[in-house]
């Protein structure tokens, strides 16, 4: 597995500051409401709050859920490497992937996310859709793991060893900078840096760019990255995996997409021109989004995944609804009680 080096030294010494810490991690601006907020949720409603919708979208229909990574199940950190995601955010991933199909696609390279993640029965689509694999374990693995496997880039993997060593050395006197090899793309942070370096970030990575037609460039949270100039993204990606679960041409499949990133957006176009599922965007400032609806961190995406685990195990994926929504409440009421140990 390839690792996250500092050419500027900047990360820090250990991981002990950017942890989650379970559910206790300090937001510092967590009360504080964005300018401009207020009106966007009218535009974009909270997932959680209106519950309710989800579970008219949802009746009769077969979910397949689908995450990204950071920003979404684990706050983004100083330190790449240090990402952990959360028991509890495990646990309920792994009740879920036992009811419905979950895959976690992400921009890390399919090693490192998997690693995080520590499930074998979810699918994995790393380097932004760019490499594809299937469960190992559980009812939605395949007999034949080729059969979900797929590296539309392959052929672009030594090109994006010499991008990685490449940056390494243009970003070496960059204090506060990091690369980070994701095996089909390469991960430029400036997370670190002084904000007049963040320039010069850009035009190391523009320059190397620059001089191949094979790459491209996208910009993510304090992160450029380069990636192989190819006509796939999440968006691509999630039309793969439907296919795979044999979901492609279903009407009664209700595909649900939750990321905060830019690169999200690929897939949250797709479910809206599709004229089906569900796009959710994690964020806490308003910005224009191809999502229907939104959640603020991961907090609240935790909160919302235990909603769906509830609703999963009550038998009601793909199938009439069992309970009346009086006693699915209950059962949420009787699941937050759970958690905060009343």
């Amino acid at each position: 597995e390839e690792g996250c080096i500092r050419p500027g030294g900047g990360m820090p010494d250990s991981c002990s500051r950017c942890s989650f810490l379970g559910r206790d991690m300090s937001y510092a601006s967590l009360n504080s409401i964005e300018e401009g907020y207020t009106e966007w949720l009218a535009e974009y409603p909270s997932m959680l709050e209106c519950f309710s919708v989800f579970l008219d979208k949802a009746a009769g229909k077969k979910l397949a859920l689908f995450l990204d990574y950071d920003g979404t199940l684990t706050p983004i950190v100083n330190d790449p490497n240090c990402a952990f995601m959360p028991e509890d955010t495990r646990a309920v991933l792994k009740e879920l992937a036992a009811l419905v199909p979950t895959a976690i696609i992400s921009g890390r390279c399919l090693e490192k996310v998997e690693g995080f993640v520590q499930l074998k029965e979810l699918f994995y689509a790393g380097s932004h859709g760019l490499d594809i694999k299937g469960p190992q374990e559980g009812q939605y693995a395949l007999s034949d793991e080729a059969e979900c496997a797929y590296q539309p880039a392959a052929s672009y993997y030594s090109t994006m060893n010499e991008v990685y060593e490449l940056l390494v050395a243009g970003m070496a006197h960059i204090k506060g900078s990091s690369v980070e090899h994701n095996k089909y793309s390469i991960s430029a942070h400036y997370r670190n840096c002084k904000p007049e370096d963040m320039e010069e970030v850009k035009d190391v990575v523009q320059r190397i760019v620059d001089s191949s037609p094979d790459l491209m460039i996208t910009q993510g949270k304090k992160v450029f990255e380069v990636r192989p100039n190819v006509a796939w993204n999440k968006g691509k990606a999630l039309l793969f995996l439907m296919e795979r679960l044999g979901f492609a041409q279903s009407t009664d499949a209700l595909p649900l997409y939750i990321g905060d990133d830019r690169t999200d957006e690929d897939a949250f176009k797709v479910l809206l021109e599709s004229g089906r599922g569900i796009g959710i965007l994690v964020s806490r400032k308003p910005r224009q989004t191809s999502a229907q609806y939104t959640l603020r961190d991961p907090r609240e995406v935790y909160a919302f995944l235990q909603k769906l685990g509830v609703w999963a195990a009550a038998g009601t994926n793909g199938e009439a609804l069992l309970e009346s929504r009086s006693q699915l409440e209950a059962r949420f009421a009787e699941a937050e009680g759970a958690e905060k140990g009343l």
